[in-house]
């Protein structure tokens, strides 16, 4: 009778272990290019789109949620949003359907500050970092992917051509 309950706990244990490692192994994202530079508007804003890779490793899994933590510098955070055609395949929740294309935007305002954009104000997440994280489900399984990404903030280049022209300006000055 010990042997049978000894067999049974193994048996249960080693199923648990089958069940994770499958969840875990359900869902694979990636982004084509995780970290972007853009030109500061001088007005208005531009719009930074991220794009990439969802696979679906597990035929009877589907594309069930998704979060997006913004994108900050510490104090700051850039707004962003999921692809409309993004949205569309995650609702959709078709068993075993890949989605290859725009994932999030990220909105770069005038007003920004110049730098690198890159932690998230999250708890939520799965890191300190800005991530896009995808949920995946067979109805009874959930698994989860993220993947990492920033964006830096750079002057547009007449604001460079203040900066140098004032520098020389003031190089010019100080020789006479």
């Amino acid at each position: 009778m010990f042997e049978l309950e000894e067999f049974m706990k193994k048996l249960a244990l080693a199923a648990l272990v089958g069940v994770s490692a499958a969840s875990y192994a359900a869902i694979n994202i990636n982004f084509d290019l995780n970290y972007q530079t853009v030109l500061k508007p001088s007005s208005g804003s531009v719009f930074v789109t991220f794009t990439g890779t969802v696979d679906i490793l597990l035929p009877s899994f589907f594309a069930s949620g998704a979060v997006v933590e913004w994108p900050g510098n510490g104090s700051a955070f850039l707004s962003t949003t999921f692809a409309p055609s993004f949205l569309t395949y995650v609702t959709a929740a078709t068993p075993g359907a890949d989605y290859a294309g725009d994932l999030i935007i990220v909105e770069v305002a005038s007003t920004d500050a110049d730098g690198f954009y890159w932690l998230n104000g999250s708890t939520s997440g799965m890191s300190p970092l800005s991530e896009l994280i995808v949920d995946a489900s067979d109805g009874t399984n959930i698994a989860s992917d993220n993947e990492f990404f920033g964006v830096t903030v750079v002057p547009e280049p007449a604001s460079m051509a203040a900066l140098g022209l004032g520098a020389l300006a003031l190089i010019r000055r100080r020789k006479n």
